[in-house]
């Protein structure tokens, strides 16, 4: 049919009729339907894809932080930026301390490294044997409790067994069976009385083989726990030191398989001398264990629990050309003194002459470093 007046209809008669105006309607719906489900399908792809590759990146770290049980790597990690920060906080000086010699009286000594150094001392260390007399343990106690104070921390090496490397009568066996309980309490409740910080350090240097609490890594995380128990219920202030040698002897006894736990422990402590192996830098002495330790209680406080150095001696490996004076400075310009809280000096003549004054020149460089310490 035509439109009166003949002809043929053009684009806007088309437009204007109403069946053609519902067919472009839907036609351009279509269209444009079509054009919105593309995008949402490469949408939903796109984020699909992103989903996949963060589940897979996800999956593959979560793999690669949980090593197989019994592994070596299954340990806490802390990371280390490649260099500080210019911004970086200046290093607080260490906290001193000195392991005195147990045939002084406590005053005299303390009196003594403090006027020889100049510096006052603000760790005092003393060995204790479970198996000495349990009234000879608690007077040493008393007699360092006379001299402590807010500023003052008692650090006390506990020893589940005697000095000397024998048992006498002591295991960590018997002390997780609760066999000792009694004189526990009693040396605990002594400890709490203290007025100053305390420290204990039990078991010490496990990780050797001149201790009789070495050796055994299930009877001594046993004994560790039952011990840890009554420090809390006894003496809650009292902080417990784990404290490992700084070479594993033999390589098999690893401090690791020592390790309780994070929640066992508030301290870790780190023994390493010089001119045991030959004449060693610090750095030789205490970097590889700093990062193993780190790496066992990420966050938890480090203290050098003993050191010392001899003098140089033909007696001593590669010592010829070096001096205790040397070591000293070297030991205080150590890149690890950042993460370390304390130094505690063996103040002792036992294998070599580690005291102090075992030379003015180390005295003084001790002294020195002490000084300049705060400085860095």
């Amino acid at each position: 049919m035509t439109e009166q007046g003949g002809g043929a209809a053009g684009p806007s008669q088309r437009a204007g009729r109403p069946g053609f105006r519902w067919l472009l309607a839907i036609t351009i719906i279509v269209v444009l339907a079509g054009a919105i489900t593309a995008v949402a399908v490469r949408t939903h792809s796109a984020g699909d894809g992103g989903s996949s590759a963060t589940t897979s990146t996800r999956a593959s770290s979560d793999a690669s932080a949980k090593p197989a049980p019994g592994s070596p790597s299954n340990l806490p990690v802390t990371s280390v930026s490649a260099e500080p920060s210019a911004a970086t906080t200046p290093v607080p000086p260490p906290v001193w301390g000195v392991a005195i010699d147990p045939t002084a009286p406590v005053a005299d000594a303390i009196a003594a490294a403090s006027a020889l150094l100049g510096h006052p001392v603000t760790i005092v260390h003393r060995f204790i044997s479970m198996a000495w007399n349990p009234e000879t343990q608690l007077t040493v106690v008393r007699e360092l409790a006379a001299q402590s104070s807010a500023e003052q921390t008692v650090l006390i090496t506990w020893e589940p067994g005697a000095e000397d490397g024998g048992a006498g009568g002591v295991s960590m066996s018997a002390i997780a069976a609760g066999e000792l309980d009694a004189q526990l309490t009693t040396f605990l409740t002594e400890l709490a009385a203290i007025r100053g910080p305390v420290a204990l350090r039990v078991g010490h240097e496990m990780n050797g083989t001149w201790y009789p609490w070495s050796g055994d890594a299930t009877a001594f995380l046993a004994g560790w726990r039952h011990i840890r128990d009554l420090v809390h219920s006894i003496a809650p202030t009292v902080r417990m030191v784990w404290s490992v040698n700084n070479v594993d002897r033999p390589s098999s006894n690893t401090m690791e398989q020592y390790w309780p736990g994070a929640d066992q422990v508030d301290l870790i402590g780190i023994d390493g001398y010089n001119c045991l192996r030959g004449w060693e830098s610090p750095d030789k002495v205490f970097s590889e264990v700093y990062r193993r330790v780190t790496a066992l209680g990420p966050g938890l406080p480090i203290w050098i629990t003993e050191t010392s150095s001899c003098e140089a001696t033909s007696a001593v490996v590669g010592s010829a050309g070096h001096s205790k004076a040397e070591w000293i400075a070297e030991l205080f310009a150590m890149p690890e003194l950042a993460g370390i809280q304390a130094i505690v000096w063996f103040d002792r003549n036992k294998e070599f002459d580690w005291r102090l004054d075992s030379s003015p020149e180390a005295a003084a460089a001790l002294s020195a470093a002490l000084s300049c310490a705060a400085c860095r």
